[in-house]
């Protein structure tokens, strides 16, 4: 006890309580850094939009609520008994829509509001509009602010208007995209479509339309008939054309979207779909841009049958030629006639520089999509070189073999110029043009072996290295092979040779060799263990 207080009184400490010390100022840390987490991902999971307005508003929020998952953002749309929040996200009237940059150039943020008459999607909202990650998310605003677009809507600009789809089949209304030009400032507006018996005159409302029982009602198109109704879904941008719109996404009410085709094509009297823009701030009467004739005609059948190509076939091709792999290939298809002009192919070229093969892949495709897709397979072939053309003393090697006389399957090392380590080729032999090698490769150091012809006949021949380099010339030299040596005649019964009749010489004893003298070494290393083993023995005894 007195050495331990004695300790504490000089100011060392004991280890329990250094240990203590030590533990608490880990649990301090620990304990910063989950508040840290803590506050990081709070400030993740904080999603909400702030608004600017621009102008004095009313029973509107000034934010978007959200969470947000790094650059993901996950907008709060329930609008439940809040119908100012249902406000704020698709305000109406003359409201154009958000926007990441305070004059419209940056990203568009849509949000679009049921107004139909069923009372359990009445007031839901949607993402309409949105900039997308890769993985299908809403991106968050960049800066995590949006501000609120309005419409310049400018007078005189009707006349200009023009509808750019003429006629429709009842199969195709839901895929119908319209798209007009020439208006004259941005605004935000909605699409009435009202079935009618003869186009509208301009904007006098009085041609006949068909009611809400299917029949022709006797009144202009906005008495009591029956039309499709695209709330606040038309959208025209600072140049003047409108987004393209689909038909098929969705009306003020979807559910009645499909009875309204089908009456208007049961009833025979309904010959165009008569297309009205809308103001939402209604500051003028609904503009008529276009009619839209119903197309009553049998649809054909689906085209299902893919083109067919002509002038594909494998083919061979000579080392250097130039070849084009679209030359003579054609392809028809039973509906759209000549597609030769849509074929594709990859690779796009061939390199005849050097032999091989390249399998060339043909794809076409028509209008209806149906795809045909054929191979085909390009040999390029070794070119021997002309040896009257090519084969001058310009292009010879004295030093390319360096052999006087060979002999014919003998083995041999070129020795190339500088420069051509490294590089591929093709090995001749002539007279006539024998192929030594398809594709040898020269050694860093300069040199290439190669077997000459077993059967190669005696006399002068040349041996050509041709590379596949284009900036390079062949090289060639010439050496000799030699006549091959006669064998002499064997012996024959009767032979007159000088050892003829000669008795067979007698056996001749075998040369001492020394394995004698190599037994009796042995013999006596052993006598010697044993006589050092007798007298180890004698010893203790």
């Amino acid at each position: 006890m007195k050495g331990r207080d004695s300790v504490m009184r000089g100011g060392v400490k004991p280890l329990w309580l250094r240990l203590v010390g030590v533990l608490a100022a880990l649990a301090m840390l620990l304990t910063g850094m989950v508040a840290t987490a803590t506050a990081d991902a709070a400030d993740n999971a904080s999603g909400d939009v702030k608004l600017v307005w621009g102008r004095d508003m009313f029973y509107v929020k000034d934010a978007i609520r959200g969470v947000r998952d790094g650059d993901a953002w996950t907008p709060d749309l329930d609008t439940t008994g809040d119908s100012d929040y249902a406000d704020t996200l698709d305000y109406g009237r003359d409201f154009y829509g958000w926007n990441t940059k305070a004059d419209g150039t940056g990203d568009w943020y849509r949000f679009r509001r049921n107004f139909g008459r069923d009372s359990s999607t009445f007031n839901k909202v949607v993402v309409e509009q949105a900039p997308k990650l890769a993985n299908g998310k809403v991106k968050y605003p960049e800066g995590g602010v949006l501000y609120a677009q309005w419409q310049r809507q400018t007078s005189g600009q009707y006349d200009k208007v023009q509808l750019q789809q003429t006629k429709v089949r009842k199969s195709d209304f839901k895929n119908l995209t319209i798209t007009s030009t020439g208006w004259s400032g941005t605004f935000r507006g909605g699409l009435y479509i009202a079935a009618c018996g003869e186009p509208a005159k301009d904007n006098t409302y009085d041609q006949s339309c068909m009611g809400p029982d299917g029949t022709m009602a006797g009144e202009g198109p906005f008495g009591n008939n029956w039309y499709a109704n695209y709330y606040n879904r038309f959208y025209v941008d600072a140049n003047g054309d409108s987004e393209p719109f689909s038909l098929g996404s969705g009306t003020l009410d979807d559910a009645d979207l499909s009875k309204f085709v089908d009456a208007a094509y049961a009833n025979s009297e309904v010959k165009y779909f008569t297309v009205y823009v809308f103001f939402l701030n209604w500051d003028t009467s609904p503009i008529k841009i276009g009619d839209i004739a119903l197309d009553r005609s049998v649809a054909p059948a689906p085209d299902t049958v893919a083109p067919v190509f002509a002038g594909v076939s494998d083919v061979t091709v000579d080392q250097g030629v130039v070849f084009d792999p679209l030359a003579g290939v054609t392809a028809r298809d039973d509906r759209d006639g000549d597609v030769t002009s849509a074929v594709t192919v990859s690779p796009s070229a061939v390199d005849t520089s050097e032999p091989g093969e390249t399998t060339l892949t043909y794809t076409v495709k028509d209008k209806a999509g149906n795809t045909a897709t054929v191979s085909r397979v390009v040999r390029v072939k070794s070119v021997a070189p002309d040896a009257d053309r090519d084969l001058t003393g310009d292009t010879r090697d004295d030093g390319l073999i360096g052999l006087g006389a060979v002999a014919p399957g003998a083995k041999v090392t070129l020795r190339l110029p500088a420069g051509y380590a490294g590089r591929t080729g093709d090995v001749y032999v002539y007279s006539t043009p024998t192929v030594l090698a398809v594709g040898a490769t020269v050694s860093d150091e300069g040199t290439l072996g190669v077997a000459l012809p077993a059967g190669l006949p005696a006399g002068v021949h040349r041996i050509v290295f041709k590379p596949y380099d284009a900036s390079l010339p062949l090289v060639w030299d010439s050496f000799e092979v030699k006549a091959a040596q006669e064998k002499p005649a064997p012996s024959t019964p009767g032979n007159t040779d000088a050892t003829a009749g000669r008795k067979p010489a007698a056996k001749q004893p075998l040369p001492d060799t020394g394995s004698d003298v190599a037994l009796v070494g042995v013999a006596v290393l052993v006598l010697a263990a044993v006589a050092g083993i007798v007298l180890a023995v004698r010893r203790r005894g």
